[in-house]
């Protein structure tokens, strides 16, 4: 590798260690991303039980 190539490679390298480095422990817990994550399981869970079961299943058409 050239001087600019490992230079560049060691700052990347850095910079990926750094950003581990101060990544929270834990995920945001406050009632507002609490109550959002909620919601949207809720919406999910209605559109998964009103959805009509297919009347075959898929076919593979890998080989023809």
């Amino acid at each position: 590798m050239t001087a600019k190539q490992q230079i560049a490679t060691g700052f990347l390298a850095v910079l990926i260690v750094c950003s581990v480095a101060f990544m929270p422990a834990n995920a945001d817990t406050s009632p507002s991303v609490k109550g959002a994550v909620h919601r949207a399981a809720a919406v999910v869970a209605a559109t998964k039980a009103s959805a009509p079961a297919p009347a075959q299943a898929p076919r593979d058409l890998t080989y023809n």
